[in-house]
């Protein structure tokens, strides 16, 4: 059998930082920032799947994105390139992203997709003190959030408030109302 080596004594050995080492200060506050960022996404979306439709509790919900993060730091934390999907959609569909450009267009405009694949392009490189300037942004938004009523929000299936309202429920309702 072989001896492991052992440290000489009154020497502490240094842990070396490899490459992909996700140690480093920055790595550690862009995490910091994906978690307030992802809270306010989910929170924003009222935890409906912005590719098929499914509401439910924000927090067993994914913050997707559109455009991969492996695309840069332009659309990392851009907030309509980030939208609330089911970990169906997200992990097992790849995004589903089909569905999932169909309702940016109807939620942003017929122009987002084009927007988005040209702020693909450029690059940004963010500062310590910008995450955290970033970081107090969103929880600031997600206390927003906590204190002002919930809206109609648009989704593939009819009108959101407080629940999914299939569309001919949503018809019947308009229907009594212009009577």
């Amino acid at each position: 059998m072989k001896k492991r080596k052992q440290p000489r004594k009154g020497k502490k050995r240094v842990k070396k930082l490899d490459k992909r080492s996700k140690s480093t200060p920055g790595a550690k506050i862009k995490k910091s920032l994906w978690k307030v960022f992802s809270e306010y996404i989910r929170q924003r979306d009222g935890g409906i799947c912005i590719s098929c439709g499914k509401k439910d509790f924000w927090r067993k919900m994914d913050a997707g994105h559109y455009i991969p993060k492996t695309a840069g730091l332009m659309l990392y934390f851009d907030e309509r390139n980030v939208n609330c999907q089911c970990t169906y959609c997200n992990r097992w569909m790849h995004g589903n992203l089909t569905k999932y450009a169909i309702a940016l267009r109807e939620k942003y405009g017929e122009t987002i997709l084009e927007e988005l694949d040209k702020k693909r392009k450029e690059f940004k490189k963010i500062s310590i003190p910008e995450y955290q300037k970033m970081i107090e942004e969103y929880k600031t938004k997600i206390q927003e959030l906590k204190t002002k009523p919930a809206k109609l929000i648009r989704v593939n299936f009819g009108w959101y408030k407080g629940e999914i309202v299939k569309l001919k429920e949503y018809n019947e309702k308009s229907n009594l109302n212009r009577r």
